[in-house]
């Protein structure tokens, strides 16, 4: 018997019953993510991109689809008034909607087999981070985006220095001496 590929054989019941049944997924997609906790936009972010590397181009219809297979649409509470800084308000059985392992089996037809499942797993991973985090933002982020920043700051530290030193040298062909910020 053939393989199930595409995403038109997964829609039948039946046929994702049986991968869901044959195919073998990580432990953590057994524990659920309460998205009240994580922010949305960061995560939403991550995938977007994520999917980007993968694919090698950008598909704005593949990216848009892992979001919303991933990451449920929950409107805010009235408490909250709207976004809460981008994270997604609690309303009650979000979290039992999202089943990582019917939405990777989804992504599969888009990304591959292999591609979708390690892309699911360090999404639910990232995820399951994020809600125990102050922020909702998963910690291998943080220290990504502080490692960008070092790396940045760096970097104009070397401009600065090689503009100094190119002032100096310019200073000094001129015939004039370049000192605190201005020439002699």
């Amino acid at each position: 018997m053939p393989t199930i590929k595409g995403t038109a054989s997964v829609t039948d019941n039946h046929a994702q019953l049986k991968l869901l049944r044959s195919t073998t997924f990580p432990s953590n997609f057994s524990q659920k993510v309460d998205f009240a906790k994580i922010h949305r936009g960061v995560i939403q972010h991550w995938i977007e991109e994520r999917i980007t590397a993968i694919l090698g181009f950008e598909d704005d219809i593949v990216g848009s689809t892992a979001v919303h297979l991933f990451l449920p649409e929950v409107a805010p509470s009235p408490s909250e008034g709207g976004e809460a800084g981008g994270a997604v308000a609690s309303g009650g059985s979000a979290a039992a909607e999202i089943d990582p392992r019917r939405a990777q089996l989804d992504l599969a037809g888009f990304l591959g087999e292999k591609e979708a499942a390690e892309f699911a797993s360090e999404l639910w991973t990232m995820m399951l981070d994020a809600q125990t985090a102050p922020a909702g933002v998963p910690r291998k982020l943080v220290e990504k985006k502080k490692e960008e920043m070092r790396r940045q700051r760096e970097l104009q530290q070397q401009q600065q220095q090689q503009q100094h030193q190119n002032r100096q040298r310019f200073g000094q062909v001129q015939g004039h001496v370049y000192r605190d910020g201005g020439y002699d």
